[in-house]
């Protein structure tokens, strides 16, 4: 039976910001993604012995925004850069009564941690009158999103997703919500994580890291570290008209084994309105992490494999490596510029633990998109062609 939402205003994306290791920009992204270009070389952020190889992100800020910072964490101008791409894509205008119901909901696995590892630092080293207040100010796990509200007069409701790397996916499904449930006129929503110490000294201690991202693959034990923010223009699919990029038709969320990924997919073709013989494209959480891609793999199998059309199979985090938080709305974006093109990239080896063979050919126009967090939870999405 279809989900309560099914029969509400629909969720539309006017708006891509995107900040990845391939590319910057939806459009340059999506040159990317159908050029299969591969990032990944040495640590350049900062000195780090043994350092394995990384995906980072040439960026200044001052490239995005008109505004002098004199302090901002990484993370924070992530997001806040994407944020600005996503607006000016959407191009709204706004009144004043419509700004006080324009929000945002972003999600983050690691936060402003080196705003914390700064603060640490100072506090320690010369003590707690010698710690500048501002630094303080930006190491909450929400303190991109207050930026990013006073930056852009985002006068509603200001929501922060700590859900490890589905985070940003979780925010975009809940602000989604939103929109059908008339709570919000115009939202911005999605993730960001930077590349910090704290997380490559965390991931590199448990052995999941390693030189390329190889998802599914029989004999990979890790992923390529990356850092990004993936943030959307979301309104109502009524005023977008033709600004609309995707529709975002349904959402779940559950936890993160085999069983609880399959019900995250399945709720999301619930309230869709679809079964699995509908969806043409997945874009899949995998990264090359066995403790993620095995149940999603088993998932994938059990609930596809019975159906007459397998549908395309694409993983985003070959090209990328894992971009912790970003991850999922950026997959998202993929989604878009594959049903767009109708074909998918060679993103796997023939070595693979996955059990299913879709066709590179793109034969409709629905996606559902996964993201899954290591331990924590899976939450899938539908994406439709307006």
């Amino acid at each position: 039976m279809p989900g309560i939402l099914c029969n509400m205003e629909s969720t539309a994306i006017t708006g891509l910001g995107v900040l990845s290791s391939i590319a910057q920009g939806y459009d340059e992204f999506e040159e990317a993604i159908i050029k299969g270009t591969r990032a990944g070389g040495a640590l350049t952020l900062f000195e780090e012995p043994n350092a394995p190889a990384v995906a980072e992100i040439d960026f200044v800020l001052e490239d995005y925004i008109g505004t002098v910072k004199s302090y901002i964490d990484r993370t924070s101008a992530l997001g806040i850069a994407a944020c600005g791409l996503a607006l000016e894509v959407a191009g709204w205008e706004l009144s004043e009564d419509e700004k006080k119901r324009a929000g945002m909901a972003l999600g983050t696995a690691w936060g402003c941690a080196d705003s914390i590892a700064l603060f640490t630092e100072k506090f320690i080293n010369a003590g707690p009158k010698r710690v500048p207040s501002l630094v303080f100010t930006h190491s909450y796990i929400n303190a991109p999103n207050s930026i990013i509200a006073i930056e852009y007069g985002l006068r509603g409701f200001n929501v922060c997703f700590a859900g490890g790397h589905a985070s940003g996916m979780q925010a975009i499904a809940y602000g989604a919500d939103q929109i059908r449930l008339g709570r919000a006129g115009h939202l911005l929503a999605g993730g960001a994580d930077a590349l910090t110490r704290f997380a490559l000294r965390g991931y590199q201690s448990e052995g999941r890291l390693a030189s390329k991202s190889e998802p599914f693959g029989n004999n990979s034990n890790g992923f390529l570290l990356s850092e990004g923010a993936g943030v959307l223009s979301l309104e109502p699919a009524s005023t977008a008209g033709e600004r609309a990029y995707g529709i975002l038709a349904g959402s779940g969320l559950s936890r993160a084994d085999q069983a609880g990924i399959q019900i995250a997919m399945n709720q999301a073709m619930q309230e869709a309105g679809i079964e699995p013989k509908d969806v043409s494209l997945v874009v899949v959480a995998g990264s090359g992490d066995p403790a993620t891609d095995v149940p999603e793999a088993r998932a994938l199998e059990a609930t596809f494999s019975a159906t007459d059309a397998t549908p395309a199979l694409f993983s985003l985090k070959v090209l990328t490596g894992e971009s912790m938080a970003a991850s999922g709305p950026l997959a998202i974006a993929a989604a878009i510029a594959l049903l767009d093109h109708g074909e998918v990239p060679i993103s796997s080896g023939p070595d693979s633990i996955l059990n299913l063979n879709g066709p590179s050919e793109i034969s409709g126009e629905v996606a559902l998109v996964n993201s899954v967090s290591i331990g924590g939870d899976a939450c899938s999405v539908v994406v439709k062609l307006p």
